[in-house]
């Protein structure tokens, strides 16, 4: 396997939950499984409650102003980028080479206890409706890039300005996980990265499974295959199926087709028990399709132990990233 790095991270996402509201505020956004909350701005509506996927990104939330129509909203993707430092530098970069906009405010945003490095722009740029007056802050966590965004027609910059910048600056992460040195598992060869956590050991296969993970704390392990396919998700999704039942498994089922809402791409599950060597097991495999090629991650665990794997086996699962 050429070009591959393989290196710790520690996740600390939990329940997927949203909870608003919290500690007395009403205007309280958190969102538990993202590890990100912040105030909403009084008098806006809140007109998204549900994370969304839209192309590449998961919209969290979403709140509009009624007087300007100004537009406020809180965004995650997972990306290559491996630093605040690389993201600092990378949207340095975007923004001052694009054409179509004209940067008025660029801030590098320091660490504070609750949130990592950022970086922050304020930008006018035209669209269908005329002059907009645009404000963005993005920050990078646990192998993901927030964003904050914030537009509204220039007339109505005066207005809705300060609330815009009081919303992003309310923005705090719940975890200390972002303080940490993020590092990932990258097969560039294969083109894809993942984030595993702290005490799984990884072995690369010469043959079989491109790599696995294990716990023995858990008695489980998750194999990685990626294999050249043609068609579509749902042509390698009928191939998968037949690999499957060529294993004898037991209570096969198999989810419809669907968005994740951490990775934005579309994934389809399967889950099933066999018997190997008189001893019982869980399965559960994530499908993903992505330029030519099939994406099986697999978990199995013994009966007992499988509940408090698939925890640790969705957040690999929503990590999953495409280099290219």
């Amino acid at each position: 396997m050429q070009r591959l790095a393989v290196v710790f991270v520690l996740l600390f996402l939990v329940s997927p939950a949203l909870a608003e509201g919290d500690e007395g505020n009403p205007r309280l956004f958190k969102s538990d499984r993202y590890s990100i909350q912040l105030t909403g701005p009084d008098g806006w509506k809140q007109t998204l409650k549900e994370p969304t996927p839209a192309g590449a990104w998961v919209d969290l939330v979403r709140y509009q102003e009624e007087k300007t129509g100004a537009l406020l909203q809180l965004s995650v993707q997972v990306t290559n980028y491996r630093s605040s430092e690389e993201m600092i530098q990378g949207l340095s970069d975007q923004f001052q080479k694009a054409a179509s906009l004209a940067v008025l405010r660029q801030e590098v945003q320091a660490e504070t206890p609750n949130r990592p490095r950022g970086i922050l722009f304020e930008y006018s740029q035209r669209d269908q409706s005329g002059q907009r007056h645009k404000i963005a802050a993005y920050w990078f966590s646990g192998g993901r890039r927030y964003r904050m965004y914030g537009s509204v027609k220039e007339i109505g910059w005066k207005v809705a300005g300060a609330d815009m910048e009081a919303a992003i600056k309310s923005v705090a992460f719940t975890t200390r996980e972002f303080s940490r040195q993020v590092q990932n598992f990258t097969d560039v060869e294969q083109n894809y990265a993942l984030y595993y956590p702290d005490g799984w050991t990884v072995t690369l296969p010469g043959s079989g499974p491109r790599v696995e993970f294990e716990s023995t704390k858990l008695g489980a392990v998750v194999r990685l295959w990626v294999t050249k396919v043609s068609g579509d998700l749902s042509s390698a999704v009928a191939a998968v199926r037949k690999d499957i039942g060529r294993l004898r498994v037991q209570g096969l089922e198999e989810s419809k087709a669907r968005k994740h809402p951490a990775t934005g791409f579309e994934i389809v599950t399967f889950d099933y028990k066999r018997t190997i060597n008189t001893k019982a097991y869980t399965f559960r495999e994530t499908v993903a399709y992505h330029g030519g090629k099939l994406y099986r991650m697999v978990l199995g665990a013994g009966d007992s132990t499988f509940q408090p794997a698939t925890e640790v086996y969705d957040r690999m699962v929503g990590s999953l990233s495409f280099l290219r």
